[in-house]
């Protein structure tokens, strides 16, 4: 982003937007890999997870998942959810809430599974759940892939909100934008 954007909030939704896709094309750009918050009935959980897909028409992320996982436990329960990205060089952080639905054993996670290579399979093939404790000497078996697809989902988040800071020696910049179907409303906010 450039100096310019920062002072149009239309510019800056589209950059966010972009820059938001890239993250899903780009392996290593700072936004491929974000922190995804759920609520359990403990307390927060957060982890890092791999941005998949991003709908800028519809305002959708898409993650993949483990079916047997805390994280869908969480949002069964509650689909709220924060997702924090955050790019070091263009120093801008970005908080996205929204709200979640899961895709399990459909015509999408078919196609999509028929697609991921075989290392990548493996993550979903664990005869036990994601968290399980093993001891060291009993190993993590695996099932037959064929019987393996029924653990991958996917977590599709809508978009409600995304709260932009733009961090610089000439002053913080600070946004938030608010989305419904294909329009969208932007209020500035102190830093």
């Amino acid at each position: 982003m450039t100096n310019f954007h920062y002072s149009d909030l239309k510019s800056i939704n589209t950059i966010i937007w972009e820059h938001l896709v890239n993250g899903t094309v780009k392996k290593k750009s700072p936004l491929n890999s974000p922190a995804f918050a759920t609520f359990s009935k403990e307390s927060l959980r957060l982890r890092t997870m791999v941005l998949r897909k991003v709908d800028k028409e519809n305002k959708t992320f898409t993650f993949y998942t483990d079916s047997r996982s805390n994280k869908i436990i969480d949002i069964k329960n509650r689909n709220e959810v924060s997702v924090h990205f955050y790019d070091n060089q263009k120093k801008i952080q970005l908080i996205c809430k929204g709200k979640c639905f899961i895709e399990n054993n459909n015509a999408n996670t078919k196609m999509i599974w028929k697609s991921m290579k075989s290392y990548s399979k493996i993550n979903y093939m664990s005869k036990y759940k994601p968290g399980t404790i093993i001891s060291e000497k009993r190993k993590n078996s695996l099932l037959d892939e064929s019987k393996s697809y029924i653990n991958f989902s996917l977590i599709n988040v809508i978009i409600d909100s995304i709260e932009w800071l733009k961090l610089s020696r000439n002053g913080n910049k600070r946004a938030k934008f608010f989305y419904k179907k294909k329009s969208f409303v932007a209020k500035w906010l102190v830093p």
